[in-house]
């Protein structure tokens, strides 16, 4: 925004573009110029990038992704980083539940298990399982969301991963409260709320939100 008013503020002046550029090849400099082509042109000012480089002559990649989450995804899939590809795809599908998306939500999901299993990660595993849990909470599958529910469980004592331990605690009270066994559900949900506050752990806004609609029900 400074650049764009200097001639209105400072007077008449003398434009000098930079258009040359010695660090990188035509390819990275192009797919600059497509970035930046974004911008209304009422916001930048216009310039012709050419490489003065023709030493570079790998292999160059791009990808065009709605969000940095999908960007990190890519480039993870891309080098084969399977642990940051697994923790994507789940944070992907948690927010694709979070907007109603639950058939979406279900493919990241899956695609996170498989990816972790591949890369021998129990505890993304485990997570994964939990999400996939939840979307069978979300269908009606009750059977499915118990045994995926189990299995996490199982894995989060195993790694003593406290935060998710207690988080699959509360997903086995919406469980019990979805089979209509409204007091294992209150015990279950007592149990986990005197963890949290023993341990002084606290759940994510998603988490928080969920939570309060449980126990709204529970209270009815």
């Amino acid at each position: 925004a400074n650049i764009l008013g200097f001639e209105q503020r400072f007077g008449a002046c003398t434009e000098v573009k930079l258009e040359r550029n010695y660090r990188s090849g035509q390819a990275v400099v192009e797919a600059a110029r497509a970035v930046v082509t974004e911008i209304p042109a009422e916001d930048r000012i216009d310039k012709n990038l050419v490489s003065a480089r023709d030493d570079i002559d790998a292999v160059t990649r791009f990808w065009r992704c709605a969000t940095q989450r999908g960007q990190t995804l890519a480039i993870a899939h891309e080098i084969r980083n399977q642990e940051v590809e697994g923790e994507c795809e789940l944070v992907l599908g948690e927010t694709a539940l979070e907007n109603g998306d639950a058939a979406q939500a279900c493919l990241r999901f899956k695609r996170s298990l498989t990816v972790c299993r591949e890369a021998g990660d129990k505890r993304g595993e485990a997570n994964a399982l939990r999400w996939l849990a939840r979307v069978d909470l979300q269908s009606g599958d009750l059977e499915s969301a118990r045994a995926r529910l189990s299995d996490a469980l199982r894995a989060f004592r195993a790694f003593e991963m406290r935060e998710e331990l207690l988080g699959c605690l509360e997903d086995h009270a919406e469980l019990a409260e979805a089979e209509s066994k409204r007091e294992v559900a209150v015990g279950l949900a007592a149990a986990a709320a005197q963890s949290r506050d023993r341990l002084g752990l606290t759940r994510s806004p998603r988490g928080e939100r969920r939570w309060q609609a449980l126990v709204g029900r529970l209270r009815r």
